[in-house]
């Protein structure tokens, strides 16, 4: 029994209770398809430390009162960081970057990310003054853009933090000028492959750029359900002429928006696949995702280590540049260090996970990982679409570049429970239809992609789902 009573369980009944759901887990790890995480990395090494308390409370590089933490295993992870993304590590350079381990997932580094963002755009004060800030009599509240298949925690950031969306503002003060309709939508448009679009974008930045507004961009590496890239490079380079437009770049000010890219699955492997491409391993698309801090404009960067990486519970790193980095709101003495991360307390073991992880594989193996996701995704693709024609009928075979998901036709429920796959609508020839997605993540093997066409195929009704005409679109 999972209870808990007020009397003391024996140990042999707690040891019961926990490798029975161990082994519960472990059938469902076997044939995992559906998520974006990595499930059989091996992280023993690490496991001593669960009985350790320990504590990175306060800013990565300074320790602070307390001697149980990490923070020199976290330094030397954000350094490999920093240089996997193209940036100058330097906490006390105005002109480098800085960032933490994040205790969560890449959420908490969307939210922290974003509230800096708004704070920067509203005038607070900077930890370096690199840029003054003049209060203009008519200065309009910043409004963040984003794209339809934005991760819901940046939804879940602008509410916390405040910082409104196209829909709030431009339904409040502009209701009767949306460039798209009658009522402001809540994101901006995506292409079919799941990337922002870019012309949709800029007809956005222009009309609230006209306005006064300064603009947050939140760019997507490797998005929920598609597994896409937007075009960040070609977005940014786009928007950035609507502002110079505007005058709202200008030297010796600060400027009035802010990039950040979510990248909580595509951050981790993005940078191997550009190494790939230069050693002519994999083809290059037509438009590389670039993002890193090689391109000024990028002010703030988040990935997780939960996903790609396959650490056992969710963790990320998150980087942004000093020079945009506002002051703390507390100085607390208790702690011996400066309060500069948006949790208190930290996990203390992630940045060892991370360690661990980034020492055991070479930079070339990593290469050779990302490759293979690559590889065995468009292996899925090609056996979907085989099995498309033995079915006689369309099941919607999409895979987006670079991206490690492929997404097909709902398939029936029992195939659903037993790869762990998910539901998602999209629409399709104007209705629509519910998709599920494979994500090729490192645990990922040709055997398991053919076990589940083989049980797709076996079926006798692999696929019961239809649109509200009860019949396939084909």
């Amino acid at each position: 029994s999972l209870d808990i009573s007020s009397q003391a369980v024996p140990e042999f009944q707690r040891q019961e209770t926990i490798s029975g759901l161990y082994e519960r887990y472990k059938g469902s790890m076997e044939n995992f398809l559906g998520y974006q995480g990595t499930v059989n990395e091996n992280y023993a090494l690490v496991a001593k430390y669960l009985s350790t308390r320990l504590n990175n409370v306060g800013d990565p590089f300074c320790l602070g009162y307390s001697q149980l933490n990490t923070k020199e295993v976290e330094a030397k992870v954000l350094k490999y960081y920093s240089d996997l993304w193209q940036a100058k590590l330097d906490p006390e350079d105005p002109t480098a970057c800085w960032g933490y381990v994040l205790s969560m997932g890449s959420t908490e580094g969307n939210i922290f990310s974003l509230y800096n963002a708004r704070e920067y755009l509203g005038g607070k004060p900077l930890l370096f003054k690199t840029a003054s800030f003049t209060q203009e009599d008519d200065y309009k509240e910043p409004v963040i853009l984003f794209s339809q298949e934005t991760h819901y925690s940046i939804l879940k950031a602008c509410s916390l933090i405040k910082l409104s969306t196209m829909s709030e503002v431009g339904n409040k003060f502009y209701k009767d000028e949306c460039p798209f309709g009658e009522k402001w939508p809540l994101s901006v448009p995506s292409y079919e492959c799941g990337g922002i679009n870019v012309e949709a974008l800029c007809v956005v930045a222009e009309f609230f750029a006209s306005k006064g507004h300064p603009l947050v961009l939140n760019f997507n590496l490797g998005t929920t359900f598609k597994g896409a890239c937007d075009q960040i490079r070609r977005a940014s380079e786009s928007v950035l002429k609507v502002l110079k437009k505007h005058n709202m770049l200008e030297s010796g000010q600060r400027n009035k928006y802010w990039i950040h890219i979510d990248g909580a699955l595509g951050a981790s492997y993005i940078p191997y696949l550009e190494k790939a491409i230069e050693q002519d391993l994999i083809r290059e698309p037509p438009e590389f995702p670039f993002f890193d801090f090689r391109e000024n404009y990028v002010h703030s960067i988040v990935t997780s280590g939960h996903k790609w990486i396959g650490a056992p519970w969710p963790c990320g790193v998150l980087m942004m540049r000093n020079e945009l980095r506002v002051n703390p709101v507390s100085e607390p003495s208790y702690i011996g260090t400066k309060d500069t991360t948006f949790a208190g307390s930290r996990n203390a073991i992630s940045p060892l996970l991370l360690w661990e992880f980034h020492s055991k594989y070479s930079e070339q193996q990593k290469v050779e990982m990302a490759c293979e996701g690559i590889k065995l995704a468009n292996y899925l693709k090609q056996q979907l679409e085989d099995l498309e024609s033995r079915l006689g009928y369309c099941i919607y075979v999409r895979h987006s570049p670079l991206s490690l998901a492929v997404r097909f036709l709902r398939p029936c429920e029992s195939i659903l429970k037993k790869y762990s796959l998910c539901v998602e609508k999209e629409t399709v020839s104007g209705q629509e239809v519910e998709f599920t997605h494979v994500f090729c993540m490192r645990h990922v093997s040709y055997r398991l992609l053919d076990q589940l066409c083989s049980d797709l195929v076996s079926h006798p009704n692999p696929f019961p789902v239809y649109c509200s005409s009860n019949s396939y679109i084909n």
